[in-house]
């Protein structure tokens, strides 16, 4: 019984060692580049925002 309870665990291990190494890695850097999109996106709206206001600040001047 505890033999039998311990078979299972070790090839797994083993075998998925390194498939989980490289999910772990995949998995950051796709955390790190949507967080580095996002901030992307973010800036880009304000940017948009901020050339909006300017637009409609000359309006308001020229008139």
């Amino acid at each position: 019984m505890f033999i039998f309870k311990d078979l299972p665990k070790a090839p797994i291990q083993l075998r998925y060692k390194k498939y989980f190494g490289f999910i772990k890695k995949a998995y950051r850097l796709s955390c790190r580049l949507f967080s580095y999109y996002w901030i992307f996106i973010q800036t880009l709206n304000s940017i948009i925002l901020f050339i909006k206001f300017l637009i409609h600040f000359r309006k308001i001047s020229s008139s």
